[in-house]
């Protein structure tokens, strides 16, 4: 997912459960600068932050996860790195994959 279009849907989901940057960063563990430049497409967010915030913010499921957290390989195909996955969350993703099937 483009970072932009990333950045707007956490700055959606934010606003409409009403937090405040400051707010949700603390509640992340991230600076709010960082979480402001992720919300402005500017830089992308760690799978770990990406997933904490999809675990905070109700507007987020984990499908949403998944989505953002898949890449474009040469030929325009998603792909999701499962080695890039924290080893916490790859049984997670793997479960997701396989009830979306």
């Amino acid at each position: 997912m483009p970072s932009a279009e990333l950045g707007m849907m956490l700055r959606t989901a934010r606003k409409a459960e009403g937090l405040s940057l400051p707010v949700l960063a603390n509640q992340t563990g991230v600076s709010f600068s960082q979480l402001g430049a992720i919300e402005r497409g500017e830089k992308n967010p760690s799978l770990n932050l990406l997933w904490n915030l999809c675990r905070r913010l109700e507007g987020l499921s984990s499908h949403d996860f998944v989505v953002a957290a898949a890449t474009l390989d040469s030929d325009g195909e998603a792909y999701l790195d499962l080695r890039a996955l924290p080893e916490e969350l790859r049984s997670t993703v793997i479960m997701l994959m396989v009830e979306a099937l």
